[in-house]
């Protein structure tokens, strides 16, 4: 065939295959990626995308159509997607490709276009063929079926509210997957949580019950449910969801498993409100646990108080039938005072663990010498030791410690170190020993860490009783309480008293071998403290007879007072309320007493207001009077009210009198 007949019948088929393209296609190019240049190849008459004088090049034109007719939320996008390099790029793992834009519509009325790019690369160069269809009766039918769709959801949504709204409680159904996000919220399950609307709760929730559930009982839930499923399907279980104003109530949650017949599984749910049920229960079961609390208390309270009763009454028994045996009667009287003591400690501890626990004990932090607080406990200790056969051993760097100085809390690491100490003693056997190291760890600049091992060769313990050994009234035999006198409450005082020092307690423990109790508590470095030197106290009264007026409304206490008072060589003046020491107060000349001595709990007028009533008076003592409270309150709001109504001192009874005696001469030199 000769050459111009085949370019002739080439050119043809092009021809036809062009015409029965722009039936479909409004219009197509031939772009030439390496260069920019195009070619317009057909197109429509009707069509936006027509011929354009001037322009050079694929670039150029591509910027007049979209910034002309294409609408803004495809502007960008037809740009870049009709790039140069974008198309290289993408021609570089695919050899076509579609995307849609919408323009304003054309002369046809046609807005929806779809673009497709073919790969044309040869020897001659890159090249894609872009063709341009519209889709409008596409988007037309999908867009009519999603509206459609749309109604019979909406219908479905109705019927499915109508349903919801006659069912007590709300309903949810859950997709079968790890979090069983939500298909489905009721508005009753909404309104339940404080939720305007269910769309307001799938936001809040992340859209699934994960997202709503109190974090402690989503792992319990979570597994009832599943293991209630292993056995059927359905299950019902009780915990916490978040309400919109942050707040937790319980729901009862009633799942059922439903399966379609294409296998899909989906968990359908009524939720019912059960959060004053609950609530109830909840306040019933813990008034009853601390009711049985308060009655396990007061039972040991009972036993441990009438165990040391029991033998002074007892003792004083033997001392009345034996008045002639004064060794009978010495030996009663020391035993008898030993229990006396216990009695008193077990109050002393039962009250300072009662404070540990609510906001009336207050730590008092201040600068203090490490070495100075070692030695004393050292002293203390090591008397202890001595008097019940034990040998002490008290080593480690803290005795010589790089920072001797730190602030921190005295007062309660000596407790700590003297109740563990005195533990390690009490519980040891014969001819024991007890090993106490201490050291000092930095932390860093500014804090050090005291650790404090307390080793003995003692009983020991076993590993069940270790794990309720902080408990009040726990000890590891009934036994023990008789053997050894101990109250069961030094380990959870020690406890409580790291807990406020932001401490740490380890334990280890072999029966028949002894304890190792290591302690840990931060302390900050500080200076040196700055100490005043006091000048020596001079006696002024030495040359007379010291003379006290005791108010005290108690007949016995008063008698106790008076002859100990007396026994020490002091006068005393009685009065049996507070109203009776104003008056006898007021009467007497300046200079009459040296100190007054008032019970706090009397008739007619306590002794805080006797004190006011004196500190108001014009009396010339009035502002200068030592006055001593003595009282059985013990905790540091009732000093605080003894010093607040003008008092010197604080004795807490049962009083120490020889302490109460020292503080009178003390005074009577300094006044």
């Amino acid at each position: 065939m000769p050459k111009e007949e085949n370019l002739q019948l080439k050119a043809e088929k092009t021809r036809l295959v062009l015409s029965g393209l722009s039936t479909d296609y409004t219009i197509a190019f031939l772009v030439n990626l390496d260069t920019d240049d195009y070619e317009i190849v057909f197109y429509q008459k009707t069509n936006h995308a027509q011929e354009m004088k001037n322009v050079r090049t694929f670039t150029e034109y591509v910027e007049r159509y979209a910034e002309s007719v294409v609408l803004p939320g495809f502007k960008e996008l037809l740009k870049t997607t009709l790039s140069c390099a974008d198309m290289k790029k993408r021609f570089e793992t695919e050899s076509d490709y579609f995307f849609s834009f919408e323009t304003i519509p054309n002369a046809a009325g046609l807005s929806y276009f779809q673009g497709h790019i073919v790969k044309e690369y040869s020897e001659n160069g890159h090249y894609a063929l872009l063709g341009f269809r519209s889709v409008d009766e596409v988007v037309k039918q999908e867009r009519y079926y999603k509206e459609e769709l749309r109604k019979a959801n909406e219908a479905l949504q109705h019927q499915l509210d109508l349903i919801t709204h006659a069912i007590p409680g709300g309903i949810k159904i859950s997709n079968d997957d790890e979090v069983y996000s939500f298909r489905y919220v009721s508005e009753q399950f909404a309104t339940m949580l404080g939720y305007a609307s269910p769309d307001d709760l799938m936001e809040a929730s992340h859209g699934s019950i994960v997202g709503l559930a109190h974090p402690d009982d989503l792992e319990t839930g979570l597994a009832d449910a599943l293991d209630q499923y292993s056995r059927s399907d359905h299950y019902a279980t009780t915990y916490r969801v978040r309400c919109k104003d942050g707040s937790y109530k319980y729901i009862e949650d009633r799942g059922q498993k439903v399966q379609s017949p294409d296998g899909k599984i989906e968990h359908w749910n009524l939720t019912l409100d059960k959060n004053d049920y609950m609530e109830k229960s909840i306040a019933l079961e813990s008034e009853k646990r601390a009711n049985k609390t308060k009655t396990d208390f007061l039972s040991r309270m009972s036993h441990d108080m009438r165990t040391p009763l029991n033998g002074i009454l007892g003792l004083l028994e033997i001392c009345s039938q034996h008045p002639d045996d004064r060794a009978l009667v010495d030996a009663s009287r020391t035993k008898a005072k030993i229990a006396a003591n216990h009695l008193l400690s077990l109050v002393n501890d039962t009250l300072e663990l009662n404070k540990l626990g609510t906001s009336q004990y207050s730590l008092h932090e201040k600068d203090f010498d490490m070495r100075m607080l070692y030695a004393d406990v050292e002293t203390l200790a090591r008397m202890n030791a001595e008097s019940n056969g034990i040998q002490l051993f008290m080593d480690g760097d803290v005795l010589n410690p790089a920072c001797p100085y730190v602030r921190g809390y005295p007062f309660e690491m000596k407790r700590i170190c003297l109740n563990l100490i005195s533990n390690a003693i009490k519980y040891n056997k014969a001819e024991g020993s007890v090993h106490v190291t201490l050291h000092e760890i930095p932390v860093d600049e500014q804090t050090v860490r005291h650790e404090i091992c307390v080793q003995d060769t003692g009983i020991g313990m076993q590993e069940d009783f270790i794990k309720k050994i902080f408990l009040p009234f726990t000890q590891a035999d009934h036994g023990a309480r008789s053997t050894f006198m101990g109250t069961g409450l030094g380990m959870p005082i020690v406890k409580a008293l790291l807990d406020r020092m932001d401490g740490t307690i380890q334990i280890e423990s072999t029966v028949d071998v002894g304890t190792c109790i290591t302690v840990s508590i931060p302390l900050r470095r500080a200076e040196k403290p700055v100490s005043a030197e006091k000048a020596p106290l001079s006696r002024k009264h030495t040359n007379r007879r010291l003379h006290v007026l005791l108010a005290e409304d108690n007949e016995l206490n008063r008698d106790i007072a008076r002859f100990m008072l007396e026994d020490a060589g002091i006068k005393v003046t009685l009065a049996e309320n507070g109203q009776q020491a104003v008056s006898q107060f007021l009467a007497c000349p300046e200079n009459t007493f040296d100190v007054l001595l008032m019970d706090i709990m009397m008739p007619v007028l306590n002794g805080l207001e006797a004190t006011k009533a004196i500190r108001r008076s014009d009396h010339a003592d009035a502002k200068t009077v030592p006055i001593f409270a003595m009282t059985a309150n013990a905790f540091d709001e009732d000093r605080e009210k003894t010093r607040a109504a003008g008092m010197n001192e604080h004795f807490t009874k049962p009083l120490n009198m020889h302490e109460v005696i020292e503080k009178i001469e003390v005074y009577s030199n300094e006044f």
